[in-house]
């Protein structure tokens, strides 16, 4: 088991607000930050455990005061405490690092509440000297390619066009789960006609090798699969997904959820014909697997495909039922 790096809250801020400076001006404890982003860009799914002072139950993981920056103690508690209750986070808690960084991009657009002074503030709220630089909103463009772990477009782009042809040559497609489920919406009802491939994946080329021959054997295998190395999120070191905050672990839940509800295990092999058969026989309603059948986030991690508290889901998966994916041999479900 790796060994987690202690992390303050507002550290990640800063190394954010770095990535973004116009000139080389020195950061509170800088030798830190450089320790943490170089541990973070030699391993992306490096454990941080965010800690942080609080007087609550949750102190059993207060750090002490040795990271406090100065503009005083004060300070020091709200903006860490600010920065995990805008995030939905808790003091103690330890995520990858390159999940962190995403929710950190994606939730905390601007930093002057924050860091920030409010209006007629007095001694002890100044706030961060870099908070109305704009450092970190500069920063926030780039620290998914430098800290994230987000490949250039370039290196994605090389990734389809070799191995986009190669999909046609396998014997055996080996599929995710859900992954069916998403070559459903994907397809929307329409024909391949209609549709392009994308650079993202290659649920086309799927759906394509699946019209032409339907019987074509699909072996349902754990975690990322054949269709997702032009991924943004993929790391094709670890062969993990963190296209965004915890989407590894909501995509395990479907991909179980999936097998349950068709009666399946990982490692089953069925025709193309026969898998989307059972799937359209006993997968009613998108919700039940991409909703958690509630439809409900409950956490950041825990979001849900079609939008939370939309209990009937995507409309595209009941036309792809409709139209049985345009495969010989389907059932079209036309209710």
């Amino acid at each position: 088991m790796k060994t987690a790096i202690n992390v303050r809250p507002y550290q990640i801020m800063c190394l954010i607000c770095r990535i973004g400076r116009d000139e080389e001006a020195n950061y509170y404890f800088e030798e830190k930050l450089d320790n943490l982003q170089k541990a973070i860009m030699a391993d992306l799914n490096q454990p941080l455990l965010l800690r942080c002072n609080v007087e609550s139950t949750f102190r059993f993981q207060n750090p002490g005061t040795e990271l406090d920056t100065p503009e005083g103690e004060l300070f020091n508690l709200r903006r860490d405490l600010t920065i995990l209750q805008r995030l939905g986070l808790t003091p103690g808690s330890v995520y990858p690092a390159t999940d962190l960084i995403r929710l950190f991009v994606n939730e905390l657009k601007d930093c002057s509440d924050i860091c920030g002074a409010p209006p007629n503030s007095i001694e002890i709220w100044q706030g961060c000297k870099f908070a109305t630089s704009g450092n970190y909103e500069r920063g926030l463009k780039d620290a998914l390619t430098t800290l994230g772990g987000i490949r250039p477009k370039s290196q994605r782009i090389a990734c389809k066009q070799e191995t986009a042809p190669q999909m046609y040559k396998h014997k055996v497609l080996e599929i995710r789960p859900h992954h069916l489920l998403c070559m459903i919406c994907f397809l929307d009802g329409k024909t391949l006609e209609e549709l392009q491939p994308i650079d993202e994946d290659h649920l086309y080329e799927v759906l394509e090798i699946c019209q032409e021959n339907p019987h074509i054997p699909i072996k349902l295998v754990a975690g990322p699969c054949m269709i997702c190395p032009p991924c943004h999120g993929f790391d094709p070191h670890s062969g993990t997904c963190s296209a965004a905050f915890g989407m590894g672990l909501r995509d395990q839940k479907k991909d179980l959820d999936t097998l349950r509800l068709l009666g399946l295990k990982y490692g089953d092999v069925l025709s193309a014909v026969e898998l989307y058969n059972l799937i359209f026989d006993r997968i009613e309603n998108f919700t039940a697997v991409c909703g958690f059948t509630t439809a409900h986030r409950t956490g950041p991690a825990w979001s849900v495909c079609s939008g939370e508290n939309d209990i009937d889901g995507r409309k595209a998966f009941y036309e792809g039922k409709k139209c049985g994916l345009h495969i010989p041999g389907i059932k079209k479900h036309l209710e």
